[in-house]
């Protein structure tokens, strides 16, 4: 299994349970996604908080929107090129 962002740092937590065991026992994926300006995400670096231009897209509709790319993104790199899913 893959483990980046948040989840590098504390694989033992973040790599067990019963959302691991379900994805495993049907050849599926878990996605954990780490919204811009949380964590390491920030758009602008040092600056992502320093005025509003700077936070015009920390919204929820930012933050949908970058679901929804990502969803588009993983079916299209997954979709047909693993038989037995991702991992």
């Amino acid at each position: 299994m893959s483990c980046v962002g948040l989840c590098a740092y504390h694989p033992r937590v973040f790599l067990q349970g019963f959302i691991f065991d379900i994805a495993s026992g049907l050849t599926g994926m878990v996605v954990f996604i780490e919204h811009r300006y949380y964590g390491e995400s920030l758009p602008f670096g040092e600056a992502s908080f320093q005025d509003k231009e700077h936070l015009a897209y920390l919204t929820s509709e930012q933050a949908l929107a970058d679901f929804a790319t990502l969803i588009t993104s993983l079916k299209v790199t997954y979709t047909h090129s693993h038989t037995t899913g991702p991992y």
